[in-house]
């Protein structure tokens, strides 16, 4: 992703340097669990400009001064295309237009968002089955924005006295786009309730708006101390720097790579974490989404290049079963021992913790208990 510069304004006169100073309120008041609602005000006040002055306003112009000889086509090309846009920022997703797999949080196709927004959302989901929402996107979507027609028998007329739309099958059917912009208005409203209550949408909502303004996350294995929040936390105030924000977590395996401990860690005044190939074993631990800028602190914490190396691998979501590309940390051959250098039992205690709050295999918590330590 290239840089976006900070007097890019991306809401009204709201510009990326701003965006960029609110995150960390945002980003703050939900790790420390705050209820401060004030900040997410300020957030939505942003959204909302953007939604408004860039769709809304233009389509209630055009609906306004229309004459009803056509428009229509033009007022429900906008709908489309803010309806990718709304379900974007609650699912947080970033579109992906290269050939290389997707990432977390990244898609392809738009099918899904549509089918998503129309029939799981409300008020939409009154109006639209599963197959109904298909024929949306097939026929009125994809018509429109790709020809400039709508496709089969589809039609689209001004308004009625309570529908969105009206349908004999998917193939077949009417869209209001007045009532349907009612609609987008009323969810707009319910998803503003949501955000200001549910941490997922939040975090969701930040990673949104991160690539509106060009910042682009990371995704990062860890499988050692990095596990614990807490302890991540501490060596960066005791190190005087920044700490690192973790946008989501999930659980995942590292195949053909096993955990060893063969690299002495002077700070530690004993062994560290290190993965090594070895064929089939595996190692489990947590894929974290991080900001670049966070990244940058590790890189210091784990003494990149001169400890420890970056490089890329692919895992496995435990939860999901999908295979991804993401970056982690190995030890630099000059640094790597022989021998078993035994850690700390705390900094093993530390890692049984995370592996059982994140719901570990057992035999790999078993594997972790019994690593041979110093204490």
């Amino acid at each position: 992703m290239q840089s976006i510069l900070d007097e890019t304004k991306i809401a009204g006169n709201f510009k990326v340097k701003d965006w960029k100073a609110l995150r960390y309120e945002l980003i703050n008041n939900i790790e420390l669990g705050s209820n401060n609602i004030e900040v997410w005000k300020k957030a939505w006040d942003l959204f909302y400009t953007r939604v408004n002055t860039r769709f809304l306003e233009p389509i209630n112009r055009i609906i306004e001064n229309g004459t009803k000889k056509g428009e229509g086509f033009t007022v429900t090309a906008i709908q489309c295309i803010l309806i990718e846009f709304l379900q974007a920022f609650y699912e947080g997703k970033v579109y992906n237009p290269s050939n290389k797999p997707n990432k977390p949080n990244e898609y392809k196709s738009s099918r899904g968002m549509y089918i998503r927004f129309l029939h799981k959302q409300l008020p939409f989901c009154r109006y639209f089955t599963k197959d109904l929402a298909k024929g949306f996107y097939t026929n009125i979507r994809c018509g429109l924005l790709h020809e400039a027609s709508t496709k089969e028998t589809s039609v689209i007329k001004s308004e009625h006295e309570d529908m969105i739309i009206e349908s004999i099958d998917k193939s077949n059917m009417i869209l209001y786009r007045t009532n349907f912009q009612e609609a987008l208005i009323k969810y707009l409203k319910l998803y503003k309730e949501n955000l200001f209550q549910t941490r997922e949408l939040k975090i969701n909502f930040i990673r949104k708006f991160d690539e509106i303004a060009g910042i682009n996350n990371i995704y990062y294995f860890a499988y050692g101390s990095n596990m614990d929040k807490q302890n991540l936390d501490n060596w960066c105030k005791e190190n005087n720097k920044p700490l690192v924000h973790i946008f989501s977590i999930q659980t995942c395996i590292l195949r053909n790579f096993q955990l060893r401990f063969n690299y002495y860690s002077k700070r530690r005044d004993a062994g560290a974490a290190n993965i090594m190939k070895s064929q089939d074993d595996c190692v489990y631990g947590l894929l974290l989404e991080i900001n670049k800028q966070d990244m940058n602190v590790i890189h210091y914490k784990e003494g990149v290049p001169e400890f420890y190396n970056e490089f890329n691998i692919k895992v496995e979501l435990l939860n999901k079963a999908e295979v991804t590309e993401v970056s982690t940390f190995k030890v630099t051959k000059e640094k790597e021992k022989s021998e078993h250098v035994p850690p700390k039992r705390e900094y093993i205690e530390s890692m049984i913790q995370i592996a059982k709050f994140y719901n570990f295999p057992e035999d790999y918590v078993y594997y972790l208990n019994n690593i041979k330590t110093n204490s």
